[in-house]
């Protein structure tokens, strides 16, 4: 296992922590056992935890949307081709398999896409109803 795959696995127990006493445990845990970690190891976790942290805005993001209206299910069927159970499982991380899932660079991008047709559209309505 890389050390990237560990601070992944480390940064899901962080996420995983119920309670703020079990959280402070969990990162006193991770301290101890870093402390001696080379500096290569420590741009290594830190590169991880900037990937974590964009994956955790990207899901918050998408959940938005859901709250707008945009639906997970026409996002899921339309851009990706996948179920909507799929791409909940990805904003979720969920295992599959007994591995965490992720959006894959692609769906991202396909995503993106989407979402820039999306926007130039309700651009164009908005430009109508102006009119």
């Amino acid at each position: 296992m890389s050390h990237r795959d560990v601070i992944y696995e480390e940064l899901e127990l962080l996420r995983n922590c119920k309670t703020d006493e079990e959280r402070k445990r969990v990162k006193a845990q991770l301290i101890e056992k870093h402390k001696d970690d080379s500096e290569d190891d420590a741009m290594q976790s830190l590169a991880a935890i900037k990937d974590e942290v964009d994956t955790v805005g990207i899901e918050i993001n998408l959940l938005e949307l859901s709250k707008c209206g945009i639906s997970l299910t026409y996002i899921a069927e339309e851009w990706l081709g996948k179920s909507r159970a799929y791409l909940s499982q990805r904003i979720h991380h969920n295992l599959v398999n007994g591995k965490a899932v992720y959006l894959l660079p692609e769906e991202k991008e396909k995503i993106r896409n989407g979402l820039l047709e999306m926007s130039k559209k309700l651009q164009n309505l908005s430009v109508l109803l102006a009119g």
